[in-house]
């Protein structure tokens, strides 16, 4: 039998409206908790078309879809099995994660290769190895965003990074976002390059929190990162890079790296402790409806709850920063 699991989905109804243009603009919201009961897998991310919206997730060789109701919840709609001409070949535990272009072409971004899949014709398409193009970088990942297929500029966005490996820290002044096209058979490497943090360089560092995150609308991609309100704004057409600190109203910088600490209770249960008493943006995401980016971030925790028992990274709440099209804040939702 499927085992059940309980999917935390957020929706958001976001009103903005001002009676002058002097006026400052309100934010009604509401956060809703809706359930999800799948296989034993991880809900991995979501479609939307002309027919409703799907979330995916991958168990095995065999793609679950879900599909919204008409009352709102999700249940299961069908499934996709992937062709043998790629599972026989290639480790499927080493897919990272399922990108839909539409429901006859999937995008599977695997730990050594990208293919298209036609459902149509249940084959792979076309397969591209890494290694072709990224002799330089060391790893290519989807950091803390899930991949999505950017319908405008046919092209795959992705995170790209380098590892310096004797400092376990990330190589500073490095790009960190591409992008693959299928037509061209090309990755395009953006001129967008990790901010300098002081901490990056310390052999005691937040390098596992670096990660870069982004949203696009078209040609246009916003970039920030889990630690910083550092936040890039990119024209992928124009070449023009645009450099905001958008500080939302619960950021705390983080606290200079307590190297004793380290060595008292070790760098991983150090990483615990400061991932749950502090703030982290966890992702960016383009409200192409409501023409708003929404800014998702944990929010700050204590060591023990009222009990005293220890929390965990997973009893941490999530708050979402509210930004309009051009960047300006709109408002925190917490």
């Amino acid at each position: 039998m499927r085992d059940k699991l309980y999917f935390l989905f957020l929706s958001f109804v976001l009103f903005c409206f001002s009676c002058s243009a002097n006026e400052e603009k309100q934010i009604l919201s509401a956060l809703e908790r809706d359930t999800i009961i799948t296989p034993n897998f991880n809900v991995s991310g979501f479609y939307e078309n002309d027919s409703g919206i799907y979330f995916y997730g991958l168990e095995y060789d065999t793609i679950y879809l879900y599909k919204e109701n008409t009352e709102g919840h999700f249940e299961f709609d069908s499934y996709i099995q992937l062709p043998q001409q790629y599972t026989l070949n290639e480790d499927i535990f080493d897919i990272k994660q399922l990108v839909f272009i539409n429901m006859d072409s999937i995008i599977i971004f695997h730990q050594n290769n990208i293919a298209l899949f036609s459902t149509k014709q249940d084959s792979i398409l076309k397969i591209f190895y890494h290694s072709r193009y990224f002799e330089r970088y060391d790893f290519i990942a989807r950091g803390s965003t899930f991949l999505r297929w950017n319908k405008h500029r046919k092209t795959l966005p992705i995170i790209i990074f380098q590892i310096d490996y004797d400092k376990r820290t990330w190589r500073v002044d490095t790009e960190f976002l591409a992008e693959f096209s299928f037509e061209k058979d090309t990755f395009s490497i953006f001129p967008v390059k990790y901010p300098y943090y002081p901490y990056n360089t310390s052999m005691i560092d937040y390098y596992s929190k670096n990660d870069a995150l982004f949203a696009f609308n078209g040609d246009t991609f916003v970039c920030g990162f889990q630690i910083t309100p550092i936040t890039y704004l990119y024209n992928a057409a124009s070449g023009h890079i645009d450099s905001l600190y958008l500080q939302n109203s619960m950021y705390v910088p983080l606290p200079e790296p307590d190297t004793a600490r380290v060595r008292e209770i070790s760098y991983i249960n150090y990483m615990h402790e400061v991932s749950l008493e502090h703030n982290f943006y966890s992702a960016i995401v383009y409200d192409e409806y409501n023409q708003v980016y929404y800014r998702f971030f944990s929010k700050a925790m204590p060591r023990r709850n009222a009990e005293g028992l220890l929390n965990t990274l997973e009893d941490k709440e999530f708050g979402l920063t509210v930004l309009d099209k051009n960047l300006k804040i709109i408002g925190d939702v917490s």
